[in-house]
């Protein structure tokens, strides 16, 4: 079965017109290639390290050398609000971090009065704070960036003891026990008979990256989380904009790293934003309109993927996102949805429609599939397909609980780097299977 996910023309249209009014698009670019800059050469000062970026602005600023992507949003740390989401558990990270020695994260923020964003400063350290405490057999205290005020950091060691043992058990339900046998193994110091403890270390334009901290950490048998914020509030010129790759479906008009890299300079030499926006245009079009080389984003579940050697799933499902699929014959599409998913009864009727059509056809036809929510109709339509498809035959699920829901829907967002469902779309998304009896 072959599932191809389209962005809405009504979309497509909305964020093109919202990028011809932003009048800043030149701006941005050149602001994000002196902060790629930045970013670069701090991380020339470390070797054998992973590099991550952190979703929605992230892998501007480390195209060509990040090795994967994560999801910390900001208000999980922001003032009062201070969170564990198990909806973010970025469980890849942990295990790049331990396999690798070490990890970076690269990040950037918008606010002048900040100078690294809350996901950073805050977000990362509770959430390094759970997993310490999960994996060592002592307590393991938080360790927060000098950026923060004592004031605030009080606050939070109080809330923490408040919270901690019951975020333990939240995280403790949702991972499956393979995966934290395999975090105990990977984390395991043999030399200080010992788990050793993840530290996260702060780079910001006001503190370069010091690689004797880092190396005194690896001495220590402990590993680095190094968290870089890629912004400089100090530069006060007028063509600089902090974070300003964030929300680049608002103003990029369909423009990718990979395009933009390629074509710096050309980009560059336009006089205003609008000859920036007719020359994007006219690079998409010269990107997509061939068939040899697609720069689109494409997400295959093949035939084997696996997190770790001990954790395999198997499925012969096919996922194509946002593709130009123009080499398939229109009597070939069996089913055309156009559904707004952002509310209740359009998630309800998305689920009841594809798990019909599923139910009727079990060959390999097309479904084409026009949403306003790439990210959410991609994630239900992989865990729908697996739930019925998958797990029930591999594992011999009778009824699927919540929890089990949960884990599938992790293991997607993994494999296809996508962000989290929100809490209602969650809520609908289990009230549908477990009504349903699945």
């Amino acid at each position: 079965m072959y599932i191809i996910l389209k962005m809405s023309e009504k979309l497509r249209i909305r964020i093109e017109k919202y990028g011809d009014k932003t009048n800043n698009i030149v701006k941005r670019l050149r602001s994000i290639d002196i902060d790629r800059m930045f970013v670069l050469r701090e991380l020339d000062k470390i070797q054998d390290i992973s590099i991550f970026a952190n979703e929605r602005c992230g892998n501007w600023y480390c195209y060509g050398i990040y090795n994967g992507t994560c999801y910390f949003k900001s208000t999980d740390g922001h003032r009062g609000k201070w969170s564990f989401n198990d909806r973010r558990i970025n469980i890849d990270c942990v295990i790049e971090a331990f396999k690798k020695g070490g990890l970076a994260i690269i990040d950037s923020t918008g606010n002048r009065k900040k100078k690294i964003p809350d996901s950073l400063s805050k977000t990362i350290p509770i959430w390094i704070y759970i997993f310490n405490n999960i994996l060592c057999n002592e307590d393991i205290s938080l360790k927060i960036s000098l950026t923060i005020s004592d004031e605030e950091k009080d606050e939070i060691n109080i809330y923490l003891r408040e919270k901690k043992e019951e975020w333990k058990k939240l995280l403790l339900t949702i991972l499956p026990v393979e995966i934290l046998t395999y975090l105990k193994e990977i984390s395991w110091n043999n030399d200080n008979n010992s788990h050793r403890v993840l530290t996260p270390v702060w780079v910001y334009n006001d503190r370069p990256l010091n690689p004797i901290e880092i190396s005194d950490i690896k001495k220590k048998g402990d590993v680095p989380i190094i968290l870089i914020s890629a912004s400089d509030p100090n530069l006060k010129e007028d063509w600089y904009l902090m974070g300003s790759a964030d929300d680049e479906e608002m103003w990029s008009a369909g423009l990718t790293t990979n395009t933009f890299y390629e074509n710096k300079d050309l980009l560059f030499s336009c006089l205003n934003d609008s000859v920036a926006y007719k020359l994007i245009q006219k690079l998409i079009e010269n990107k997509t309109s061939g068939h040899d080389e697609i720069h689109n984003k494409i997400n295959l579940f093949n035939d084997s993927i696996t997190i770790n050697p001990n954790l395999e799933l198997i499925t012969s499902t096919h996922i194509a996102i946002n593709i130009l699929q123009t080499h398939i014959r229109l009597s070939e599409i069996q089913l055309n949805l156009d559904i707004n998913l952002n509310s209740k009864i359009g998630i309800v009727d998305f689920l009841k429609i594809l798990d019909n059509f599923i139910k009727m056809n079990d060959n390999n036809i097309p479904i084409i599939i026009y949403t306003n929510k790439l990210e959410i109709a991609s994630i239900i339509v992989v865990a729908l397909i697996l739930i019925k498809l998958e797990f029930r035959n591999k594992f011999n699920i009778e009824i699927i609980s919540k929890s089990e829901i949960r884990r599938i829907i992790g293991y997607i967002q993994h494999h296809l780097n996508l962000n989290r469902l929100s809490r209602n779309v969650c809520k609908q998304f289990n009230k549908y299977f477990i009504k349903n009896r699945y």
